[in-house]
Formats: structure tokens, C-alpha cells, sequence
């Protein structure tokens, strides 16, 4: 018994790797961001048009959470990236507050992708509850 629940419990924190290349990236169209993450393997992979990976876990056929890796152009930006960044960020929270109902932000702050000094911030939201066809 003790390793029947063992097993469920290491298949149930499981995680997969991710890495996006240079060739992947082009071949879809994308500009070439060569990354990678980890992710739990409850999360469904798919890479839709125009982004690089997107994750998704439904429960019942609900969307239950979503992370979506897409492009950001900022444009040409003057100063160093701690003193901009924040203030990019908080542009984009304000238009995510306006545009999903019960926005809540959950955390902010510096970040290290592919030892580039990078900005983050995540937020939770209430969606329209749109029913799904597919059997997930």
C-alpha cells in the first residue's frame, strides 16, 4: 500500500522540460529566443500560432490555469533594465486589471532568463466560463 501511494505521489509531481530553439522558432515564424523552463505534467502542451509554448490544465473541461510564452516588443528604451522594466510592467498590469474581471495580482519582480536580466510579473483573473467540447 505505502508504495502504491509512493508511486501515485512521484507520477503526480512529475515534471517535463521544455526547450524552445532557434530552428523551432523560425520554422514557425517566430523570432529566434532559444529558452527553456520546467513544468508539472499536469499541464497540457500546445504551440499555437504566434507564441512559442502555451500550457494549459482544464478540470471537467474548464480552464483552470494557463501560461503562455509569446514575444514582447518594447521598442527602443533609454537606462538600465531595473529602472524600466518596472514601469513596463506596471503598464501591462493596469491594462490586465481593466480587461479581466477579479484581477488579482500574485507576484512582481526581477527575473533571469538565459542569464539575461529580465522583469515578471503574474496575476490571477476570473475568465468567461466557456465550456469545452474535447474530452480532456
Amino acid at each position: 500500500m505505502v508504495a502504491a501511494i509512493a508511486v501515485v505521489i512521484r507520477k503526480e509531481a512529475e515534471v517535463h522540460s521544455y526547450q524552445q530553439t532557434t530552428a523551432d522558432a523560425r520554422q514557425r515564424g517566430l523570432t529566434p529566443i532559444p529558452f527553456k523552463f520546467d513544468y508539472s505534467k499536469k499541464l497540457k502542451r500546445s504551440q499555437p500560432g504566434g507564441e512559442y509554448v502555451q500550457l494549459e490544465r482544464r478540470l471537467k473541461g474548464t480552464l483552470a490555469d494557463r501560461l503562455t510564452v509569446s514575444e514582447l516588443r518594447l521598442g527602443r528604451q533609454e537606462g538600465q533594465v531595473s529602472g524600466f522594466m518596472p514601469v513596463v510592467a506596471t503598464r501591462y498590469e493596469r491594462q490586465a486589471a481593466r480587461e479581466y474581471k477579479a484581477f488579482r495580482l500574485q507576484f512582481e519582480g526581477r527575473a533571469r532568463v538565459n542569464d539575461v536580466e529580465g522583469y515578471q510579473f503574474a496575476f490571477t483573473a476570473r475568465l468567461k466560463r466557456i465550456r469545452s467540447n474535447r474530452a480532456d
